[in-house]
């Protein structure tokens, strides 16, 4: 830790100051001042300027100057320059000085100047300074204290006047003081106990001591001695006291006994009062204890908990500091107890699909407690599988100590799955006549659930077009089960043959030489319509004769109509002319 000096009351200065004069020309008192010196955090010295202001005519003087020596430690003197005229012979050095006293905080000065009567010093001039090791300490009213955070030191402003003047003659005068020829030492008296007893690690503030003087009106006390409250033990301070004309106190002595007394404070860690569930592990909290004076103290817990057999246990805690001062025990209860419900798991899904007229087998289930074996839950509900629906089964345990395990539900879905079985009403493969009307002759569908369960049918027959096409026929029962979709093909062909039909007779006669017109044919079709034959065969009017016309003729599909004939008949209808050879009557001898 680094040392801050409180310096407001750090230096103690009592100064008395005795002025022997040659020649008496001013009856002002001469004015000595200490000035305020700022001490840094890490300052091992301070000097201090000692100034005088009036200082004229002073033949001789006497002072001495006092400071707290636990805290000060006399170094050196310095600084003698002043601005005394040299032809005044006033000379003031370290030989004017009495250091025997040091040690103990004093120091005496003796001046004299025998040789001028006149002697003037400036206002404000240092007429020495003298320089103290910072060692720290207490004083009597000064606290030396350590901190992390430290405050400037500064030594107090101090002003002595020194009123009391010789003339040559001897005769005193009187100033703005007076002359004491006090040879009465003070009277030193305790503040408070001359035996105190300090609790040890609180801070001890001295109630100190006062002086009183038949003489001087303020007398400053001395403390002499250290306290320290962080080692129990025995102290003695002792109070030391000087008046104005060195006259010293008898000593007095305080004994301050530092002993550790409060006993310590034991603070549960967590509640006073826990829970502890039946069967699982109990780790303890534990508790802390607090002292006045040790900065550790262990705790002792006495008391054990049975985590297997529920019931109230109570743990204490005692504890004792280093000088034995025992802690009030505290208790902790400990109440342990079965809450904890029992967990049914499902074995196997929570959600179950069966087949209608499947058996059911329920998976089963396993229950687990935190602090019981061997528990078995009870199944309630029913499952018919004969009858496609929604079954729930419930699971219920309680334990030993009746926590009732969260009930858990099984659904079943007894489902149906197959679908419809399609039957063709017909064949699966059906030849249809092209341009004729075509009507499917369906199909049936079967399911083993549903009585009646309808069939769809998907149809791009286009009778007008021949091609192949396909019947598709579909079905899905209540469950929404699809049936496996069934086909029929239907082949659109034009398989008729056109048909020829003669105008006019089929049989034709004309007389030769005469002009023939073939009445002509006509064609139709079952799909393609109206179709023109071919004709081949000729007829030769010049020639009678027998003559035959075919007519023919195919559809676009390729059938040819059966081939129709016409036979014309070429006739010679006029007589022939008959010329006689010879007369046309003729005389023929019968018989010859």
């Amino acid at each position: 830790m680094k040392s801050t000096i409180i310096a407001s009351s750090r230096l103690w200065i009592n100064v008395a100051v005795y002025i022997f004069l040659v020649a008496l020309n001013d009856l002002d008192a001469v004015n000595f001042s200490i000035e305020n010196q700022e001490i840094s955090d890490d300052a091992v010295t301070v000097t201090v300027p000692i100034k005088v202001s009036d200082f004229s005519d002073v033949g001789a003087m006497q002072f001495t100057l006092r400071w707290d020596s636990t805290v000060l430690n006399f170094k050196n003197l310095g600084d003698f320059d002043h601005s005394a005229d040299p032809s005044e012979l006033f000379f003031f050095s370290a030989t004017n000085f009495n250091t025997d006293g040091v040690a103990n905080g004093t120091l005496l000065c003796l001046y004299e100047q025998l040789f001028a009567t006149d002697a003037v010093l400036e206002d404000n001039v240092t007429i020495f300074s003298i320089t103290f090791d910072v060692i720290g300490g207490d004083g009597i009213s000064t606290v030396v204290g350590f901190s992390d955070d430290p405050t400037p030191r500064k030594l107090a402003s101090f002003l002595v006047q020194s009123p009391d003047f010789i003339s040559q003659d001897g005769t005193i005068q009187i100033g703005s003081g007076s002359l004491s020829s006090d040879s009465t030492a003070p009277i030193i008296t305790l503040n408070g106990a001359a035996i105190v007893n300090q609790e040890a690690g609180s801070i001890y503030a001295d109630a100190g001591a006062s002086a009183t003087d038949d003489t001087d009106a303020s007398v400053t006390v001395l403390a002499a001695g250290t306290v320290d409250v962080a080692a129990p033990g025995t102290y003695t301070l002792t109070y030391t006291a000087t008046d104005a004309a060195g006259n010293a106190a008898t000593p007095v002595t305080r004994t301050v006994v530092v002993s550790d007394t409060i006993v310590p404070v034991i603070t549960l860690v967590g509640d006073a009062s826990v829970n502890q569930e039946a069967g699982t592990t109990y780790t303890d909290a534990g508790a802390n204890a607090t002292d006045s004076f040790d900065a550790t103290v262990t705790v002792t817990k006495s008391g054990t908990v049975d985590e297997n057999a529920p019931g109230n246990y109570t743990l204490t805690y005692n504890a004792s500091d280093a000088a034995g001062n025992a802690a009030t025990p505290v208790k902790r209860t400990v109440v342990v107890a079965d809450t904890m419900a029992p967990v049914i798991t499902l074995q196997g899904s929570a959600e179950m699909d069966v087949f209608i007229n499947a058996p059911f087998v329920d998976p089963g289930n396993s229950v687990n407690d935190s602090f019981e074996s061997g528990l078995t839950a009870t199944v309630t509900g029913n499952v018919d599988t004969a009858t496609v629906g929604v079954y729930t089964l419930s699971y219920n345990v309680s334990d030993g100590a009746g926590n009732a395990a969260t009930e858990v539900k099984r659904t079943v879905h007894v489902v149906d799955q197959d679908g419809p079985v399609i039957i063709l009403t017909g064949v699966g493969s059906v030849n249809h006549e092209a341009g004729t009307h075509y009507e499917d002759a369906g199909a049936t569908a079967t399911d083993n659930v549903d009585t009646t369960v309808s069939v769809t049918i998907t149809s791009t027959v286009d009778t007008e077009t021949p091609g192949t096409y396909t019947v598709i026929y579909n079905a899905s029962d209540n469950e929404g089960n699809s049936a496996t979709p069934v086909t029929r093909t239907v082949v659109v062909a034009d398989t008729i043959s056109p048909i020829i039909t003669l105008l006019g007779d089929a049989s034709m006669t004309i007389g030769a030489g005469d002009d023939f017109t073939d009445p002509g044919s006509s064609a139709n079709d079952s799909f393609d319509g109206e179709l023109t034959p071919d004709v081949t065969g000729s007829v030769n009017t010049s020639t009678p004769g027998i003559y035959t016309l075919s007519y023919n003729v195919s559809d676009s599909a390729g059938n040819a109509a059966t081939e129709v004939t016409r036979t014309v008949n070429v006739v010679d209808q006029v007589g022939p002319v008959i010329t006689l050879n010879g007369p046309a009557n003729v005389q023929h001898e019968a018989g010859i």
